[in-house]
Protein backbone atom coordinates (compact mmCIF):
# COMPACT_ATOMS: atom_id res chain seq x y z
CA UNK A 1 0.00 0.00 0.00
CA UNK A 2 1.29 3.45 -0.94
CA UNK A 3 1.88 5.90 1.90
CA UNK A 4 0.26 9.25 1.24
CA UNK A 5 -0.63 12.63 2.78
CA UNK A 6 -3.85 14.37 1.72
CA UNK A 7 -4.68 18.07 2.16
CA UNK A 8 -8.02 19.77 1.49
CA UNK A 9 -7.60 22.96 -0.56
CA UNK A 10 -10.09 25.71 -1.37
CA UNK A 11 -7.96 28.64 -2.58
CA UNK A 12 -8.32 30.64 0.64
CA UNK A 13 -5.43 32.02 2.70
CA UNK A 14 -5.95 29.36 5.42
CA UNK A 15 -6.10 26.74 2.66
CA UNK A 16 -2.77 27.97 1.27
CA UNK A 17 -1.26 27.66 4.76
CA UNK A 18 -2.54 24.09 4.97
CA UNK A 19 -0.92 23.27 1.63
CA UNK A 20 2.39 24.79 2.77
CA UNK A 21 2.34 22.85 6.03
CA UNK A 22 1.39 19.64 4.25
CA UNK A 23 4.14 20.10 1.63
CA UNK A 24 6.74 20.58 4.38
CA UNK A 25 5.47 17.49 6.22
CA UNK A 26 5.43 15.40 3.03
CA UNK A 27 9.02 16.46 2.25
CA UNK A 28 10.12 15.74 5.82
CA UNK A 29 8.56 12.26 5.73
CA UNK A 30 9.47 11.51 2.11
CA UNK A 31 5.82 10.87 1.22
CA UNK A 32 3.73 11.92 -1.78
CA UNK A 33 1.12 14.64 -1.25
CA UNK A 34 -2.37 14.64 -2.77
CA UNK A 35 -4.28 17.93 -2.95
CA UNK A 36 -8.07 17.69 -2.95
CA UNK A 37 -9.40 21.01 -4.23
CA UNK A 38 -12.81 22.27 -3.17
CA UNK A 39 -13.68 23.01 -6.78
CA UNK A 40 -13.98 19.21 -6.95
CA UNK A 41 -11.88 18.98 -10.11
CA UNK A 42 -8.95 16.63 -10.04
CA UNK A 43 -7.21 14.10 -12.25
CA UNK A 44 -9.42 15.12 -15.18
CA UNK A 45 -12.68 14.26 -13.47
CA UNK A 46 -15.44 16.15 -11.74
CA UNK A 47 -16.95 14.79 -8.54
CA UNK A 48 -20.21 16.23 -7.30
CA UNK A 49 -21.39 16.33 -3.73
CA UNK A 50 -20.67 18.00 -0.40
CA UNK A 51 -17.04 19.11 -0.14
CA UNK A 52 -16.60 17.50 3.29
CA UNK A 53 -17.72 14.12 1.89
CA UNK A 54 -15.39 14.37 -1.09
CA UNK A 55 -12.36 15.38 0.98
CA UNK A 56 -12.98 12.53 3.43
CA UNK A 57 -13.63 10.00 0.64
CA UNK A 58 -10.54 11.05 -1.33
CA UNK A 59 -8.40 10.72 1.78
CA UNK A 60 -9.41 7.11 2.46
CA UNK A 61 -5.96 5.78 1.51
CA UNK A 62 -4.06 8.58 3.26
CA UNK A 63 -1.71 8.15 6.19
CA UNK A 64 -2.53 11.71 7.29
CA UNK A 65 -5.34 14.16 6.44
CA UNK A 66 -4.61 17.90 6.74
CA UNK A 67 -7.31 20.60 6.78
CA UNK A 68 -7.40 24.23 7.84
CA UNK A 69 -9.42 25.41 10.83
CA UNK A 70 -11.48 27.95 8.92
CA UNK A 71 -13.88 29.62 11.28
CA UNK A 72 -17.38 30.63 10.38
CA UNK A 73 -19.99 32.38 12.46
CA UNK A 74 -23.12 30.54 13.53
CA UNK A 75 -25.69 30.54 16.29
CA UNK A 76 -22.99 29.62 18.81
CA UNK A 77 -20.32 32.13 17.73
CA UNK A 78 -17.25 31.04 15.83
CA UNK A 79 -17.26 27.44 14.62
CA UNK A 80 -15.05 25.27 12.44
CA UNK A 81 -15.99 25.05 8.78
CA UNK A 82 -17.82 22.02 7.41
CA UNK A 83 -14.72 19.94 6.62
CA UNK A 84 -13.04 20.83 9.93
CA UNK A 85 -16.17 19.84 11.83
CA UNK A 86 -16.70 16.55 10.00
CA UNK A 87 -13.10 15.32 9.88
CA UNK A 88 -12.58 14.53 13.61
CA UNK A 89 -15.77 12.47 13.65
CA UNK A 90 -15.38 10.69 10.33
CA UNK A 91 -11.68 10.41 9.50
CA UNK A 92 -10.31 6.96 10.27
CA UNK A 93 -6.69 8.11 9.96
CA UNK A 94 -4.50 10.65 11.75
CA UNK A 95 -5.75 14.19 11.28
CA UNK A 96 -4.13 17.62 11.48
CA UNK A 97 -6.38 20.67 11.79
CA UNK A 98 -4.17 23.71 11.37
CA UNK A 99 -5.08 26.52 13.78
CA UNK A 100 -6.83 29.61 12.51
CA UNK A 101 -4.83 32.84 12.49
CA UNK A 102 -6.00 36.36 11.76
Amino acid sequence: MEHLLVVGVDGSEPGHRAVGWAADEAARCGLPLRLVHASLRGHGSVVEGPVREIVLDRSAAADLLIVDARLRYGHFGRQLGRVGQAAPHRADRPLVILPWHR
